[in-house]
């Protein structure tokens, strides 16, 4: 069998573990992980500078010669030590364990999980990616379908963090805009907002667009010949109606231009309903019944 050699040194502070050769087996089994406390950029291994996460790490010996073994614990970033640790570890048994690291700087950051049983060892490495990149929480508008020249009006939100600063396209131009704030607009043709972030490190972007439907608008005119008459009088109901789909008076179906005459009897409301391309709306008339 192939001679194997290992070296081990071991300081207050630091260890390092070295191995020339390894065993054909090796039991030991290690795993490491990283949660950011907040959520997640690009990627799993990306985080925001100051932001902090937790380092958490499983270590199995499989080891079947003896019932406990010493087992050894290196945990280190950057080639600086984090945690050390000498347990004893029966077979199959699990160590887990974790800590809270804070990411003051950017950059890119390694971990490095050793573990040593019985002179096997078994590593694990992760690296994650420390930017300084703006965030976008959101960019929504409150309404995003309007009638043409109707006065109709959306008011746009947004909030960034962690930005250098930001700017709002409006389809023409870009504005200058603070990182958390609103906008009334009232587009008379369909726009695309876009809203762009620049990180603080003066390269990277985020953007968000909003587009915001703009409509034309049913046009309806809707009117009597009398608005107050005796009891048993005829009355004539106009209407004329443009850019809908259908239109119902009273809950009855209507051409888009049309009158009918009604027998009054006592007081009643007429109601001309009207559906365009962005709801539906109505127009009424009131016919008052005087006293004979």
């Amino acid at each position: 069998m192939e001679q194997e050699r290992n070296t081990y040194q071991n300081s207050h502070d630091d260890m390092e573990y070295k191995i020339d050769d390894m065993h054909r087996f090796n039991p030991v089994h290690v795993e490491l992980e990283f949660k950011s406390t907040k959520d997640w950029q690009d990627s799993h291994k990306e985080v925001l500078v100051g932001n902090k996460g937790e380092i958490s790490w499983r270590i199995i010996n499989k080891y079947a010669s003896f019932s406990r073994m010493n087992t050894f614990i290196y945990l280190s970033k950057n080639g600086e030590r984090l945690f050390s640790q000498n347990t004893n570890q029966s077979i199959g048994e699990e160590i887990e364990g974790q800590m809270t690291v804070y990411f003051p700087t950017t950059g890119k950051k390694r971990f490095e999980l050793f573990a040593g049983i019985a002179g096997y060892c078994a590593s694990k490495t992760l690296e994650i990616e420390v930017v300084d990149s703006a965030i976008i929480h959101h960019f929504s508008a409150d309404a995003y379908a309007l009638r043409r020249n109707k006065g109709e009006i959306s008011k746009l939100r947004w909030n960034i963090e962690n930005a250098e600063s930001a700017v709002l396209f409006d389809g023409e131009a870009e504005t200058p805009i603070q990182l958390k704030g609103t906008l009334n607009v009232a587009p008379q043709d369909t726009t695309t907002y876009r809203v762009t972030a620049l990180s603080k490190d003066g390269v990277r972007t985020k953007t968000e667009e909003v587009t915001i439907y703009v409509c034309d608008a049913g046009e309806a005119v809707f009117y009597a010949d009398q608005y107050k008459v005796m009891p048993n009088t005829p009355v004539t109901l106009h209407w004329q109606v443009d850019n809908a789909e259908w239109v119902f008076l009273n809950d009855k179906n209507v051409p888009l231009v049309g009158e009918e005459i009604f027998t009054i009897q006592k007081k009643s409301i007429f109601t001309l309903k009207v559906k365009d391309d962005l709801g539906v709306y109505a127009k009424q008339v009131e016919i008052d019944v005087l006293s004979e």
